[in-house]
């Protein structure tokens, strides 16, 4: 099928995506029933759909595109995982530094009211082990009016420092694949809610499937988030080589974990997010346009996984923030940068149907050279698209999952 005016359309079979790349909108319709369709008339319910979406895109448009700006306020840890993103592992290698208060008030403020993202994350390292997190965390709420998420491992939190959080922060986001005590990560848990934040918990495997089935477990008994992360070929696992799972196992563990949701009869938990996802437009990973990042040092890059100095875009304490921003922008615009985030100009992407609905993979990934593995990727994209069921219940959409999964039915459409 050729593609629409201005339309980009992926048939899979009895589905047929149209893409509106324009407005970064999609549907999904019944194949025959567009090919019955006359698409030259624009009161067709195609197209009237299409133009619904349109006006809900532009009404919830933003002006600015950076969705997120990144605060690594420390480089220091009190844990040492190998595969750790900025290398707050490799203690002796490293130069100590964290953003101070007088940069908050002097630069960052500024510059996160200049750029006016949805969100902000505070990571690190470990961010609880600055020196002044709370008064950073205080004064950053008082003088910003976006969203504001901590990104911890949990290990020094204590009831008074969460009730200090109470009304500055959105949600905490807690890795888990460290605990052993559980007892404790659900006094977390019971504290931060408490407290009426909210709570995500994470998950990095490493061929730890009972802790996995644990962590499930506290995750169904809340009913909170869950994100399950996989180890990339970035920061400390780069460096020390560390074995990547391929899609083919990653594909294989979420059958497991649909399993074992099942059993355990956590169908009305938002586990099944997991599993279960909107489809959306993503013509990039969010380096090329949607994040910005404060590094330690002061240094502010496109990436959060990519502190090199061509991905810079200058520093917070020596460049004022006109200066910051046209770097930023003149950046965007490099050939060399589009190479690495945009699925136009990615050569692996360029003959992939569902480019435009995956973001063409990790850029940090690209970047350092790495064999992309997108098969998982495109495989839950598949499910979503073409086997999930909004009118089917939790049990009967995971059991079609894992049927999805055993029976490989995704391998003709990713190869096809």
């Amino acid at each position: 099928m050729n593609d629409l005016d201005g339309i980009k359309t992926i048939e899979f079979g009895k589905r047929t995506i149209l893409i509106d790349l324009n407005n970064d909108i999609c549907i999904s319709v019944n194949t025959q029933y567009m090919q019955a369709c006359d698409m030259t008339d624009p009161d067709n319910d195609i197209i009237r759909l299409m133009e619904r979406q349109k006006r809900i895109y532009n009404e919830h448009k933003r002006q600015n595109t950076v969705n997120t700006v990144y605060l690594f306020i420390t480089n220091q840890c009190n844990l040492a995982c190998e595969f750790c993103s900025i290398r707050s592992n490799k203690k002796e290698q490293l130069v100590f530094s964290e953003l101070s208060l007088e940069l908050l008030y002097k630069y960052i403020i500024p510059f996160i009211n200049k750029v006016n993202p949805r969100r902000i994350i505070i990571s690190g390292g470990e961010p609880f082990i600055h020196s002044n997190v709370l008064e950073f965390i205080e004064y950053l709420s008082k003088n910003v009016e976006a969203q504001i998420s901590i990104q911890s491992n949990g290990l020094l939190l204590n009831n008074n420092t969460i009730s200090k959080l109470v009304g500055k922060v959105n949600n905490i986001e807690i890795s888990t694949a460290h605990f052993k005590n559980y007892d404790m990560l659900e006094y977390f848990i019971n504290s931060i809610r408490k407290a009426a934040m909210d709570i995500v918990l994470s998950f990095v495997f490493d061929n730890n499937l009972q802790e996995l089935y644990r962590i499930l477990d506290i995750t169904a008994r809340y009913n909170i988030d869950l994100l399950v992360n996989f180890i990339a070929p970035t920061g400390s696992a780069l460096d020390d080589n560390i074995e990547i799972m391929n899609s083919d196992k990653k594909i294989d563990l979420f059958k497991q974990m649909a399993k074992y949701i099942v059993q355990k009869n956590y169908l009305d938990t938002k586990l099944v997010n997991l599993f279960f996802r909107q489809i959306r437009v993503q013509k990039s990973c969010g380096g090329l346009g949607k994040a910005l990042v404060v590094y330690p040092d002061g240094n502010v890059y496109i990436c959060h996984s990519l502190a090199h100095k061509e991905l810079s875009v200058g520093n917070i304490r020596t460049n004022n923030i006109n200066t910051l921003l046209s770097n930023w922008k003149t950046l965007l615009k490099e050939k060399s940068i589009k190479e690495i985030f945009s699925v136009d100009y990615k050569k692996y992407c360029s003959d992939c149907k569902v480019k435009y609905l995956c973001g063409g993979g990790c850029g940090a990934e690209i970047y350092h050279g790495a064999i992309l593995d997108c098969n998982f990727k495109k495989a839950m994209l598949i499910y979503n698209l073409l086997f999930y069921n909004p009118n089917n219940n939790s049990a009967e959409n995971l059991k079609t999952f894992i049927q999805f999964c055993e029976t490989k039915e995704y391998m003709k459409d990713i190869y096809s």
